[in-house]
């Protein structure tokens, strides 16, 4: 249930927002309250409605006796960090939908307009029972950045939730979906989520209200879609390969438009195996298992083949380029420049990232010499002489997980690692984590873990609050954005994307 009340008043005098709130205590009865200024001045009514299905959001609606430009401005009463700032267009009936906020949480609001003011105050619902419970620990100070993963199962049984979680372990935007296995991916490019992949959901463009955007068509898609510079994607989807007439699961490098609607082959695994590179089946449904690629600045594409253990440099005419791992182009070494003993290469990738001549991936050693073990790992790359180097890899004792995760660098240079876990699978001991280490020290300065073994989590990505909130007052660069946002209707958040 939503509590809200308001007083408005008139003043000439007042121009811009007071000081700070004091709170005063809640309402007597749940009413949607009105206000009306006396004298000359237009009248001003403000009022709150609830976001269909997302409780850590609101939106917030007036009606002005005239067209007026508003400034509206809403801080939580138990954490006054978590303040919120608008600059709203001139409108007779302006309206703006603020996300981020924290759930069970009384907000005391501000809203100026004609230099009459108006205090509001709300309190969000509760969180949804079946959504997953974060812990954080570390000694050290997080990069501040958000996290932005899929959890699964839900409790309910029914698919996964996509969750943004802040540094202290609060999720501060969901979004239940259907479909597809956990092993998905989801990515924020600056406007939108991108969500899709276990097979079974193709690419998704979806707003901050869960509208879906755009949606590819339906298809066996795998595990990854990369946005590309100007709106398009760069997705990995099922294809068959075959030698000699036996068929295989292959797989596609597509290019999809703005709008997901058309589609471009850009490469084929069957390429790979008429020129030779590529081996056959050997009886494998699915020998090569490409499940993450990275679009890189010259037109090529890095590709993580999981099955074979390779990552593979593809050129923009579709050539190869290198095979990076075990039987690969390059020799190993070891951080002095010796040799290193080829049990030292990875053992199956997840989402490797090539910046420069620095490759990091997430190696799950899944067939590693002895004991499994997992670790993320860093190479310093010489193409002309064909070496790697091992420069940085951070792993901990008992940690093996043989399928899923992610390791991701961070602005300030730490590097943010999925501890990814299925319960349900062949997994190793869980719970899902997400980590922030320092290469300079290897300390864990930040953890996110899920308090039940059973969430699972495919991969993360930490995103700026500032990128997806911007309306946050405590944003470095907050020059508040001016913009009018339509109501989250129910059908918005109502089905499967």
């Amino acid at each position: 249930m939503w509590w809200v009340w308001l007083v408005a008043g008139c003043s000439e005098e007042v121009k811009v927002p007071p000081p700070p709130l004091v709170h005063t205590g809640g309402p007597t009865t749940p009413s949607t309250p009105t206000a009306e200024t006396g004298g000359t001045s237009p009248p001003l009514t403000w009022w709150t409605e609830r976001v269909d299905g997302l409780v850590t959001a609101v939106r917030i609606a007036g009606e002005l006796g005239e067209p007026l430009a508003t400034t509206l401005r809403c801080r939580a009463w138990d954490d006054p960090r978590d303040e919120h700032l608008l600059h709203l267009e001139p409108s007779v009936r302006p309206s703006a939908t603020l996300y981020g906020l924290l759930a069970d949480t009384t907000y005391d609001c501000e809203i100026e307009a004609g230099g009459e003011l108006a205090t509001l105050s709300f309190v969000t619902d509760p969180l949804p029972d079946d959504l997953p419970v974060f812990e954080v620990s570390g000694p050290g100070s997080p990069s501040g950045a958000w996290v932005l993963m899929n959890a699964s199962p839900r409790r309910d049984g029914a698919g996964q939730d996509l969750l943004v979680v802040d540094v202290e372990g609060r999720i501060r935007w969901y979004l239940p979906v259907v479909g597809g296995s956990p092993d998905v991916d989801a990515t924020w490019t600056g406007d939108a989520f991108v969500y899709g992949g276990g097979f079974g959901v193709a690419p998704t463009r979806l707003g901050l209200d869960g509208a879906v955007l755009a949606q590819a068509a339906e298809g066996h898609w795998n595990h990854h879609a990369e946005p590309l510079p100007g709106g398009g994607l760069l997705a990995l989807r099922e294809s068959e390969a075959n030698a000699g007439g036996e068929p295989w699961t292959g797989f596609a490098i597509v290019r999809l438009s703005p709008d997901l609607q058309d589609e471009t082959l850009t490469w084929e695994s069957q390429r790979g195996v008429d020129d030779g590179w590529l081996p056959p089946s050997t009886g494998q449904v699915d020998p090569y298992h490409a499940n993450a690629l990275e679009p890189l600045d010259d037109g090529g594409a890095l590709v993580s083949l999981y099955q074979r253990g390779w990552i593979v440099r593809l050129k923009s005419d579709g050539s190869r380029m290198w095979t990076l791992g075990r039987g690969g182009d390059f020799e190993l070494l070891e951080a002095d420049g010796t040799p290193a003993d080829p049990s030292r290469w990875f053992h199956q990738t997840h989402d490797p990232e090539l910046a420069g001549d620095r490759l990091l991936v997430y190696d799950n050693g899944k067939e590693a010499v002895g004991v499994g073990r997992s670790r993320a790992l860093e190479l310093a790359l010489d193409e002309a002489a064909r070496t790697a180097r091992i420069v940085w890899e951070w792993t901990e004792p008992d940690w093996f997980e043989p399928i899923w995760g992610d390791a991701d660098r961070l602005p300030d240079g730490h590097v943010s690692i999925t501890v990814a876990h299925c319960s349900s699978c062949q997994s190793g001991a869980g719970p899902t984590r997400v980590l922030e280490v320092d290469p300079a020290t290897d300390e864990i300065v930040w953890q996110l873990a899920a308090t039940s073994d059973a969430i699972g989590g495919y991969r993360s990505q930490r995103v700026d609050p500032c990128d997806l909130f911007p309306d946050r007052i405590s944003c470095e660069t907050a020059a508040p954005s001016t913009r009018q946002v339509a109501p989250t209707s129910a059908e918005a958040r109502g089905g499967s994307p």
